[in-house]
């Protein structure tokens, strides 16, 4: 008789806490959102978040607000946002540097698996191949053969270590089984100058950051990293001849753990909404967005599928975590 009443007890408590989740959802909010953009502002982080500030604070009826705190390649953020109350309303809006991480520290304060909740992954930043015009290869197998030829006379650049551009060229790197110098900066902006220049010959950009030189044609787009085409007219990777070559940046909503199931499924419900509207679709498409709107579980799974793929390029270069 005990083990029954407590199987009761257990399940009255199970259906009170859906309720209660559920009500406490259909509520929500009555008070501002903070979203955290763990970096800099002028990045497509903080670009998405201050697209969407209007039409979120429009749809909630309350003010939806972007706080910018950058640092640690993004950590900084995120920690404050692991950190808060599971209720909603500090979110953040993070990038793939979010996957990265767990493979190039092994001291990070939090798990990216097990302290936060994922919402959606909204949008995706194309990545693309590019060479200076003075690189004679039209395709990423001419480039690759130039390369074995000229090892020492090809140097491709990136924002610095651990960045998505450094591991794509080293994907490229292992795909192929060629080598290249790696020339790190401080940032896309120094890169792009010194592609420009000839300095150095190649680079894995996000697309938005190249696409004007691209249709100036003072840099060759060879590839798309992604697995679908969009926005230039240059196949992907995988079509060039690297199959299951799929990296990108992408863009995500996550909150603190322990989010009720309600709760979540309203707030990506909404975020999707305002996604695939014809004004943000004209919105995305201006600065180089592809619209993604994973559910909840299917970005769950991505989280866990990229920090192993992550953790495998960065063992397989050589790098080690900090």
């Amino acid at each position: 008789m005990k083990v029954i009443q407590q199987i009761g007890s257990i399940l009255i408590s199970i259906s009170f806490a859906l309720v209660s989740g559920a009500v406490f959802a259909q509520k929500f909010p009555e008070k501002p959102v903070k979203i955290v953009v763990p970096f800099a502002p002028g990045g497509g982080a903080d670009m998405l978040a201050r697209t969407l500030t209007a039409g979120l604070t429009e749809t909630w009826g309350q003010p939806v607000v972007v706080e910018n705190r950058a640092g640690a390649s993004g950590n900084i953020g995120a920690e404050a946002v692991a950190r808060s109350e599971p209720d909603g309303y500090t979110l953040l809006l993070t990038s793939s540097a979010f996957v990265i991480s767990p493979g190039m520290s092994s001291k990070l304060p939090f798990n990216v698996e097990k302290d936060f909740t994922p919402i959606t992954l909204a949008a995706e930043l194309p990545n693309v191949l590019v060479v200076h015009p003075s690189v004679k290869a039209n395709t990423v197998k001419e480039l690759e053969a130039l390369i074995r030829a000229n090892a020492t006379k090809i140097s491709y650049a990136s924002p610095g270590n651990g960045t998505g551009g450094h591991l794509a060229a080293e994907l490229f790197k292992q795909f192929a089984a060629v080598e290249i110098t790696h020339v790190p900066y401080k940032g896309g902006g120094a890169v792009i100058a010194d592609l420009l220049a000839g300095h150095v010959q190649m680079t894995f950009a996000t697309l938005p950051s190249v696409i004007a030189y691209i249709n100036a044609d003072k840099v060759r787009a060879l590839a798309l990293t992604t697995s679908k085409r969009g926005f230039i007219a240059a196949p992907t990777m995988i079509e060039s001849g690297y199959a299951g070559f799929d990296i990108s940046t992408w863009l995500g909503f996550l909150g603190p753990s322990n989010m009720s199931p309600a709760l979540v499924q309203k707030i990506y419900g909404d975020i999707q909404k305002l996604m695939r509207s014809d004004a943000m679709a004209e919105k995305l498409k201006q600065q180089g967005m592809l619209e993604v709107g994973l559910s909840p579980v299917e970005f769950g799974k991505k989280i866990t599928k990229d920090v192993d793929m992550y953790k495998n390029i960065i063992q397989k270069s050589g790098l080690k975590a900090g």
